[in-house]
């Protein structure tokens, strides 16, 4: 259904309007279930950068349409409770999202899989908010051209394969 006045929308308006659509049917289904987006691993190189006022950087380990999650090196930094920006960016430059809205969902101290590592390696998990159709309509095209298949299973404190958690240190 169209608004009043508009008689027709552009293909890149209509992929937008219904990537919306399926956010807001997958934002209901959440409430019940928090997880029903998919979430997808991205291939190396694809990194997060939390914005202003932090300097929490590294590689993202998976993203859906309603957060992600990225590993960081440990400087011991505390985050206040607040929203913040993420921009999302490949290391060769060819792809770049800034401006994200994020909330900070969980930060843990990532599985010791690597015992001879001398930096202690955190997981920042972010969940999206308030984006406009351009940031999901560029979100999701990074997650169709960007991803390497679904992620095995959550990224949470107590995860235990060990595949899954050897490609957070790739």
């Amino acid at each position: 259904m169209l608004p009043a006045g508009v008689t027709h929308l552009s293909r890149t308006e209509q992929t937008a309007n219904s990537v919306v659509r399926t956010i807001i049917m997958s934002e209901k289904e959440m409430k019940t279930d928090r997880r029903k987006t998919k979430r997808y691993q991205i291939e190396e190189g694809a990194f997060a950068k939390l914005t202003p006022h932090c300097n929490r950087l590294g590689q993202i380990i998976d993203v859906s349409l309603g957060g992600l999650a990225f590993t960081y090196i440990d400087s011991g930094e505390e985050l206040a409770d607040q929203q913040y920006e993420l921009e999302i960016f490949l290391a060769d430059l060819s792809f770049s999202l800034v401006k994200l809205k994020v909330k900070s969902i969980a930060d843990f101290e990532a599985p010791e899989f690597m015992p001879f590592r001398s930096v202690r390696m955190r997981i920042h998990c972010v969940q999206f908010k308030e984006l406009n159709c351009e940031q999901i309509f560029e979100l999701d095209n990074f997650i169709r051209n960007y991803h390497i298949g679904e992620a095995l299973q959550k990224t949470r404190p107590g995860f235990k394969s060990k595949t899954r958690s050897l490609a957070v240190f790739r």
